[in-house]
């Protein structure tokens, strides 16, 4: 990768203290409801104790409630420029309602310092019934105030003797940078990470048009309004970090 950086970790964004806190602080619904959130250890991945348990029901049948947690200035996010956020997930519980149709789940966002709710960034998983996983993210672009599509590319389990098994996690980071004037470019660079650590580029984009953006909130989990009819199950998150990068990539 090119460039220097320098990375600074956000203090306290542990999954059971992170998760607890802010459930508890919210009051969230319980697994009964259309779109729920909850901690719980049967969600915990790659050694931890607890781990995120989100839970979808398919909005075609069902109202659907916003299911998410938001880390924000309470744990020292505040105005960032850059950032990177790099967590577990299972997605295996997750399924397609139409067998030829895909199924695509927002289910991380980077919202500004105006409050949850007014995403920059938003990540997405999505399923298709036979290319398998995809991750891809959109973009708010600045010039035309809409969403664009800044990348889309396969996500891959890793695989025990030749076979794929969702018992081995995809752990992926996601880099995401503000152009530092207007006129010029931010980035956005998602990768995954193998269980022996390395690192590899899945996609990347340097031509952001969000010079006039900043993070001042992390999401996890699904908003009603951003939440694709046709998907439905859970979806497991674990081993949350969240880096400041200084200077940003380029």
């Amino acid at each position: 990768m090119a460039g220097t950086r320098s990375v600074r970790r956000v203090p306290g964004l542990n999954t059971a203290g992170l998760a607890f806190g802010l459930l508890a602080a919210a009051g969230a619904p319980g697994l009964a409801e259309a779109n729920s959130i909850r901690v719980t250890p049967a969600a915990a991945l790659d050694g931890s104790r607890f781990g995120l348990e989100l839970k979808l029901d398919d909005p075609a049948s069902r109202e659907p409630t916003d299911a998410y947690v938001a880390i924000g200035p309470e744990k020292g996010v505040r105005d960032e420029a850059s950032l990177e956020v790099g967590l577990t997930l299972d997605p295996g519980g997750l399924v397609a309602a139409g067998r030829r149709k895909p199924g695509a789940l927002s289910f991380m966002r980077l919202a500004d310092t105006g409050g949850p709710g007014r995403p920059g960034l938003v990540v997405f998983l999505e399923q298709t019934p036979v290319k398998g996983w995809f991750i891809g993210a959109w973009s708010w672009d600045d010039a035309t105030g809409r969403f664009v599509l800044a990348g889309r590319a396969p996500l891959r389990f890793e695989t025990a003797r030749g076979v794929a098994v969702a018992a081995i996690r995809p752990r992926v980071e996601v880099e995401w940078a503000a152009a530092s004037e207007l006129g010029g470019r931010g980035y956005l660079r998602i990768l995954s990470v193998a269980a022996n650590g390395e690192r590899a580029l899945l996609l990347e984009n340097t031509d952001l048009n969000n010079a006039t953006q900043r993070v001042g909130y992390v999401e996890l989990g699904v908003r009603a309004a951003d939440h694709a009819p046709g998907v439905s199950g859970r979806l497991f998150l674990d081993n949350f970090e969240i880096n400041r990068t200084s200077p940003p990539l380029p």
